[in-house]
């Protein structure tokens, strides 16, 4: 029998029994080498799919949502501009009282506005239907000043600068009549004048504003939408080849 000196017993490699093996010895695994070009292919690859496709989607996505805006049927605006007076009292106020209550009536009457007796009679000037006026008409007014916008809109611009210069016209008649039934003094009397007629209609929609914010929203929401779901499915395709 040959026996070993104790160098001779440090030289001999240690071996790891591997329980499967039926007493097998075997060496321990090294470190596992992941190369770059399979960390491209597992993460690189995958990202850049993702981003081109999100991309070339929102894209998609943007012009189709710009092209509806665009060709949706536009619509314009025309108003004449009403002043409401009251000249005698005007003159004669000492104070801004007569101001303010002027201010204040123009809400009353830019409610009446919308009701049947002024609505006819513009329907009447205009030679347009009850329902037209009354769907394509509109009544604004500023915090301070006295006077007050009667607006037509419409899809036709004719329609929309009839509308509007009837409606004026229509109020200023309501007034005046109002005053006569009430029995008012000439001189203590509100006015109603049309003192700026209906202008050329104004396209309000839809503006190069509203396409550019359609188109931009559409492409943000496609973008994210679609590079969420490419990359949840990479991720599913890949986890088992990553584990």
């Amino acid at each position: 029998m040959t026996n070993l000196t104790d160098s001779e017993h440090a030289s001999v490699p240690t071996r790891r029994s591997d329980p499967t093996s039926n007493g097998a010895h075997t060496l321990a695994p090294g470190p596992r080498v992941v190369s770059l070009q399979g960390v491209w292919e597992r993460l690189g690859t995958p990202l850049l799919r993702s981003v081109l496709l999100a991309l070339l989607a929102g894209l998609l996505l943007a012009g189709l949502a710009g092209a509806v805006v665009v060709t949706r049927p536009a619509t314009y605006r025309s108003q004449a501009t009403l002043l409401l007076d009251e000249p005698g009292a005007v003159a004669l106020a000492p104070d801004e009282g007569v101001l303010l209550k002027l201010s204040a009536l123009r809400a009353k009457y830019a409610a009446l506005a919308d009701t049947t007796p002024i609505l006819q009679g513009a329907a009447r000037l205009s030679d347009l239907s009850l329902a037209t006026v009354s769907a394509d008409s509109q009544v604004s007014y500023g915090a301070t000043a006295l006077t007050m916008q009667a607006q037509g809109i419409s899809s036709d611009p004719a329609t929309a600068r009839l509308v509007a210069q009837s409606l004026g016209q229509a109020l200023a008649l309501y007034v005046a009549s109002e005053q006569t039934g009430l029995q008012v003094p000439s001189a203590d009397r509100l006015t109603m004048t049309v003192i700026q007629p209906a202008g050329a209609p104004v396209k309000i929609s839809p503006t190069n504003r509203r396409v550019a914010a359609v188109t931009i929203l559409a492409f943000i929401v496609g973008w994210i939408l679609v590079y969420l779901v490419v990359q949840l499915e990479a991720t599913r395709r890949w986890r088992p080849r990553l584990g």
